[in-house]
């Protein structure tokens, strides 16, 4: 079980990853006020009249089963689509450069992620605490080619359930032409060396996050091969909070959010060449 924590004026809240049974029914006993407890990827289902239970779902993910040999993994890519450009991917190593965890590929995750968002504009900016609370359980993978950052990742391992979660993605591919071609086959080819190094450390299954039907994202993450995963997603609400009052304060924050997003590109500041951002 991975938990993200985050303490803000009103309310308080805990992200959480992959918990088990036993762990979902202690997360939800006598939840404190003002503290909001949002449950991913579990397979422990909720009735609607659970107390302080203020919105459930069903997700898919997609995955990898990381307890397959390389060669069987490898296998399973799409030929066009993947194994292609980590071949070519391969023919560059001189020029590339992979860092793992360090200041700088932090930094330079940091720096695409916001980039990428003020451009798509389609979520909120990750502020520098929240990155602080996720790095907490983060490991950040990043690739360079001839100095400069392409790519990086940030992924949440759980050594628990021997499953890694990709969590968020960065790249320069908005920058268009070279770049989006250079993004396109060093993004293949940094996720294959996460999937390597992960399989090594015994992790079991690389979890890509959730999928819907169709889309170019659920098509990317699919064509690694691999198998869907459904679970449950629900949020719970500390004290004795109606549900149409945290529902209230949901659509309030997305609103707020959306605002907030229409002015970011105007003011964020990003030093030049750091790149973009794509999330899982």
């Amino acid at each position: 079980m991975v938990i993200v924590e985050s303490r803000h004026l009103l309310w308080n809240d805990r992200l959480i990853f992959f918990p088990s049974e036993t762990e979902c029914g202690e997360l939800v006993r006598d939840i404190p006020f003002r503290d909001i407890v949002r449950i991913q990827y579990t397979p422990v289902r909720f009735d609607c009249d659970q107390r302080a239970l203020a919105h459930s779902q069903v997700m898919r993910t997609w995955c990898i089963d990381l307890t397959k040999d390389l060669d069987a993994i490898y296998g399973e890519m799409h030929k066009d689509a993947c194994r292609r450009r980590i071949k070519k991917a391969e023919k560059m190593l001189s020029s590339i450069l992979i860092r793992r965890n360090d200041q700088i590929s932090r930094e330079d995750f940091f720096s695409l992620y916001n980039r990428f968002v003020t451009t798509k504009m389609h979520t909120k900016l990750l502020s520098r605490k929240r990155f602080e609370e996720y790095l907490g359980h983060a490991e950040v993978f990043a690739i360079y080619h001839d100095g400069r950052v392409v790519c990086a990742n940030l992924t949440l391992p759980d050594t628990d359930r021997k499953r890694v979660f990709g969590a968020f993605s960065a790249s320069i591919r908005l920058n268009g032409g070279d770049d989006a071609m250079l993004a396109s086959v060093l993004g293949r080819y940094l996720t294959w060396h996460e999937i390597r190094m992960f399989k090594a450390e015994g992790m079991e299954i690389y979890d890509f996050g959730g999928i819907s039907l169709g889309g170019p994202i659920t098509q990317y993450k699919m064509s690694y091969g691999g198998f869907p995963l459904e679970e449950y997603c629900h949020v719970f609400a500390g004290g004795m909070i109606p549900r149409p009052v945290v529902n209230l304060g949901r659509r309030v924050y997305r609103m707020m959010a959306s605002r907030y997003r229409g002015t970011a590109k105007r003011s964020l500041h990003v030093p030049p060449g750091r790149g973009e951002r794509n999330t899982v």
